[in-house]
């Protein structure tokens, strides 16, 4: 006489449904600590002032462009 076999732990509903909200619960805690790290590394390249400034950002700032160089010949424009 052969006995059934009990069911499988992974393959029960409740199992279905549990894990991918374990798995989201990981996630979360995994962000939680991980960012700390990003909000350091972030920080450690921006200049002082906007690393101390008190605005929220993980990139530091672009630099404005800087003015095009003036014309040569000085712009006078008087050939003669």
């Amino acid at each position: 006489m052969t006995h059934p076999r009990p069911p499988s732990p992974g393959h029960s509903k409740r199992t279905r449904l549990a894990r991918p909200v374990l798995y989201a619960l990981l996630i979360l805690v995994a962000l939680a600590y991980a960012l700390p790290l990003v909000w350091m590394a972030s920080t450690s390249i921006k200049p002082a002032n906007e690393a101390l400034s008190q605005s929220i950002g993980l990139l530091p700032r672009l630099a404005p462009p800087p003015p095009p160089p003036p014309p040569p010949g000085g712009g006078g424009g008087g050939g003669g």
